[in-house]
């Protein structure tokens, strides 16, 4: 997601047409407080924005986004209208990535933007997003656990944002603070999910053979996945869609306790863009839940017969707890997940919910552990 901040609406227009042409989505703001209260919910991955603006101008913008989502890395964009070099050389100082001078040239507008994207991509891509109603922020926790995601996870509810940082599935509690709490209380929202990929230029050197382009997908090309759940009873099953560039399909997957349980692959036009792409994404993993949801008894059944006594025990246990949380009976949340504990001592999810729990029974006690 771009957003396009500008008081111009001719200018707002220009942008955004230039960038749909290559698939990118696009949200136009004209004005800085308008776009300041949309990434609130939205976390864009660019910022092109007008220097020249009234009430707040680019540089305040620029500002009081830094300072609000500090934890983000969103690259900027500045339009200028001044040729003065010192204007250049404030707002690189102060942290912009590039400029452009208006008026804009669309081609020049596409060229930036998909180096700065490709910039930051190399280290950072973006993976899934999901809904919280459907898949709450425990869960979300546990797939990451459960994959050993190196990356971060945004998660988002009306004025609340927050991320959590994970090396090898394991949380990382600096600078997550009490916003933990909020997020495991949180009944809405959404979640995106980044995942950091291996840098291999340490041992480029042994490589056997070097890599040629073969006119696949660029990660600019490629659009975001989807992940989302459907509670049964007790038990969650994690959906998972998303577009694999190798075979040129978009592919879903039903997991459970770790378990694929069904797939689901469509081929995809040779020449589709990106939005196309994004499209397939959003039917088929709808197709897919309906799927699930139909068959239910019958996956159910599969997956009781595949998990040992001792695991179903765990995650009956387990999302006991997490239930009698959110009901607020913190007393009986505690009893089910120590007894949790005792089955499987090393599930960092469990640990960490075990610590937020006995945290906030010792302050309604009026005592500090």
């Amino acid at each position: 997601m771009i957003f396009v901040v500008d008081d111009e609406q001719a200018s707002l227009e220009l942008a955004s047409v230039s960038l749909a042409t290559e698939g990118y989505e696009v949200q136009t703001f004209s004005s800085a407080d308008d776009a300041l209260k949309a990434a609130g919910t939205t976390t864009p991955d660019l910022i092109i924005s007008d220097i020249m603006m009234p009430e707040m101008d680019g540089f305040q913008f620029h500002e009081h986004y830094v300072s609000k989502f500090s934890y983000r890395h969103t690259p900027f964009i500045f339009l200028t209208c001044l040729s003065d070099p010192s204007t250049v050389i404030r707002g690189l100082d102060n942290g912009a990535d590039d400029f452009l001078q208006k008026p804009i040239l669309p081609d020049m507008l596409r060229a930036k933007v998909r180096s700065i994207l490709r910039r930051t991509q190399t280290y950072i891509s973006q993976s899934f997003s999901g809904d919280l109603a459907k898949m709450p922020f425990s869960k979300v926790m546990q797939f990451c656990e459960l994959k050993d995601l190196t990356g971060w996870v945004d998660v988002a509810s009306g004025e609340f944002s927050s991320r959590f940082q994970f090396k090898g599935g394991e949380l990382l509690f600096e600078g997550a603070g009490e916003d933990i709490d909020t997020a495991f209380n949180l009944e809405t929202g959404t979640f995106k999910i980044y995942l950091q990929p291996i840098d291999y230029k340490d041992i480029a050197e042994a490589a056997a053979v070097k890599q040629v382009k073969t006119g696949g997908r660029t990660d600019l090309e490629k659009p975001m996945g989807k992940l989302s759940g459907v509670q049964v009873k007790d038990r969650l099953f994690q959906i998972q869609t998303e577009f694999s560039s190798s075979d040129n399909q978009v592919v879903s997957v039903v997991i459970l306790d770790g378990r694929v349980l069904m797939k689901r692959a469509k081929q995809a036009d040779a020449g589709a863009d990106r939005k196309a792409l994004q499209a397939m994404i959003e039917e088929q993993h709808v197709e897919v839940e309906k799927e699930v949801h139909n068959k239910l008894d019958a996956l159910t059944d599969k997956a009781e017969q595949r998990v040992s006594d001792s695991e179903k025990k765990f995650s009956d246990l387990y999302d006991a707890g997490f239930e009698k949380y959110r009901e607020g009976n913190l007393k009986s949340a505690l009893e089910f997940w120590e007894q949790a504990f005792e089955i499987n001592p090393d599930n960092k999810t469990l640990q960490v919910n075990l610590s937020i729990l006995k945290k906030k029974i010792a302050y309604k006690a009026g005592k500090i552990l």
